[in-house]
């Protein structure tokens, strides 16, 4: 009897032991990062055509939502050389850029139409026009589909008075909700068309597109 006893104290202080298994610890480290909505161009080049000076662009620093590409009309492309009317011509300049998230495009047109800089505000006679209307629009930017980025741009108004050269600063229609693009070969058109509404002053004729990426516009 008194080993059956020592036995079982024995297992008594045995079994606390067994049933402790060994301790684990754990730590977790979280690390993340946020990537903040990006939108910028990184090329304008002209491509075709010699109606134009090289364009220039201007980026903003941090999350760019603009950029400026100032093209400059040569008359020679533009102007019929014989009756000195608007004529129609066609020219394409290269645009790459992105936008990492779902954004907005759209074109500014700063003068309303490419104005006579050189020419005064006095009242024109004999039917001159110191302004060239053109439309512009966007393409290959974005998926195709559903999502297309395309803006355009007209700046024609019925009623406009072509002998003013006071800027008129003109948005075009906006392309909201376009997937996120990445765009390696997307080009900016503008055309001009044949306009026999009046005979075009002489000098250098000028506007400012710009093209504008993002949201808040």
């Amino acid at each position: 009897m008194k080993k059956l006893l020592m036995l079982a104290a024995a297992a008594a202080a045995i079994l606390p032991m067994t049933g402790q298994a060994a301790e684990k610890a754990e730590g977790k480290v979280t690390y993340k990062t946020t990537v903040p909505g990006i939108c910028a161009i990184y090329m304008l080049e002209k491509s075709t055509g010699e109606g134009y000076t090289d364009p220039t662009y201007d980026v903003p620093a941090g999350s760019a939502t603009d950029a400026k590409a100032t093209v400059t009309f040569k008359n020679n492309e533009l102007i019929d050389t014989n009756t000195a009317y608007a004529k129609k011509y066609n020219e394409y300049v290269r645009l790459g850029g992105f936008c990492n998230y779902k954004h907005s495009l759209q074109l500014v047109s700063q003068n309303g139409g490419l104005i006579n800089t050189a020419a005064t505000n006095d009242p024109l006679t004999n039917n001159f026009n110191r302004r060239i209307n053109y439309t512009a629009y966007i393409q290959g930017w974005g998926e195709t589909g559903e999502g297309t980025g395309k803006a355009n741009l007209n700046t024609y108004v019925v009623g406009d008075d072509l002998t003013s050269k006071t800027p008129i600063s003109r948005s075009g229609v906006r392309d909201d909700n376009v997937k996120a693009t990445n765009a390696k070969s997307a080009s900016l058109r503008i055309a001009t068309t044949e306009d026999k509404t009046g005979r075009l002053l002489a000098g250098d004729y000028e506007d400012v597109l710009t093209i504008k990426l993002g949201t808040g516009f």
